[in-house]
């Protein structure tokens, strides 16, 4: 299985309307699939807030990307945003 971690940072004025944009993109995504999805933010804030999205339990990693794909397109996030999201993908040992 795998888990896939994304990471971007979101400005405090921007915060609250990418936490909606994002929980409505992943309710699409675990809808979509048999995929857990969470939503975290660094406790610790600086000049901007770190979010991560986290997808765990991904038996099917080309079809999860795809997924994950079309749902960041279809979120309304902004280009900006769309351009920081870095994703980490780790796997059970």
């Amino acid at each position: 299985m795998q888990h896939w971690y994304v990471y971007y940072k979101v400005a405090p004025h921007e915060r609250d309307a990418t936490v909606a944009l994002i929980r409505r993109m992943q309710e699409r995504i675990a809808g979509a699939s048999q995929v857990k999805v969470r939503l975290l933010e660094r406790t610790e804030r600086a000049e901007a807030t770190t979010m991560m999205e986290v997808y765990e339990d991904i038996d099917q990693a080309a079809t999860f990307a795809a997924t994950i794909e079309d749902a960041v397109r279809a979120a309304g996030l902004s280009a900006a945003l769309v351009a920081a999201r870095r994703t980490e993908r780790f796997q059970d040992v």
